[in-house]
Formats: C-alpha cells, sequence, structure tokens
C-alpha cells in the first residue's frame, strides 16, 4: 500500500512539474511575440519615410543583449514623430532587458557600436560602417 501511495505522489509531482513547464513555456512564447510584435512595429515607422536626405536621419539602440549593449541600430526620419517613436523604442529595449533577466537569456556578447552614420540609397537609409 506504502508503495501504491509513493507511486502516486511521483506522478501527481511529474504532472504538476511537466505542467508548470509547459507553463512558463506558454508564457515564454507570448513574451517572444510581443517582443518580436513591437520591434514590428518600430520598424514599419522606420521604413514609413523615404530617405532622400541623410541629414533628415537619426539612429538609436534598438534592443539589449543579455549581456550588454544593444542587439542593433535602427534609423529614423525626423519627419516622423520622433517622441512617438522614441517612446516605442524605450518600451521595446525595457521589454528586452527584462525578458533577457528574466529567462536567463544567452547571446554571442559581441559589442555592436553605432554606425558612423547614414547614407539614402534607393529610398532607405544605409548604415555607414
Amino acid at each position: 500500500m506504502k508503495k501504491i501511495k509513493g507511486i502516486l505522489v511521483l506522478v501527481v509531482l511529474f504532472s504538476i512539474f511537466s505542467t508548470c513547464k509547459k507553463s512558463n513555456q506558454n508564457i515564454k512564447e507570448a513574451e517572444v511575440q510581443e517582443l518580436e510584435l513591437l520591434k514590428q512595429d518600430i520598424i514599419n515607422d522606420s521604413e514609413s519615410v523615404t530617405c532622400e536626405n541623410a541629414l533628415d536621419w537619426q539612429l538609436v539602440a534598438l534592443g539589449t543583449k543579455p549581456c550588454g549593449g544593444p542587439m542593433m541600430y535602427i534609423a529614423y526620419s525626423n519627419k516622423i514623430d520622433q517622441n512617438v517613436f522614441l517612446h516605442k523604442v524605450a518600451e521595446y529595449n525595457a521589454k528586452s532587458k527584462a525578458f533577457n533577466e528574466k529567462w536567463d537569456a544567452f547571446s554571442d556578447c559581441i559589442i555592436i557600436g553605432p554606425p558612423k552614420g547614414i547614407a539614402c540609397v534607393n529610398g532607405k537609409p544605409y548604415f555607414i560602417m
């Protein structure tokens, strides 16, 4: 009888652990999707203006690597609502950092420095490295 109770306890504990693990994975996947949607919204805003004069463009760091520093840089035009755009970028960066900490994320830890400038090529901004 004690063996049966012990086995039942193990089955219940395994079931609870499996459910928690699946639940955490679902939460993580939802957070990844939320980050991707926000990032795509930022990219769409960035690409909403044709690049005709490089002097009308600036760059900003986007995302955070788990070991520090930006994931990438993105160009944006002075012709968009910069306050709204930069607020989205700050929100994305904060959520990216929180995600990395929460899920013990890892990356290559290569430091990505800012580009030296921006050039307009065929209506799109390109970084000068």
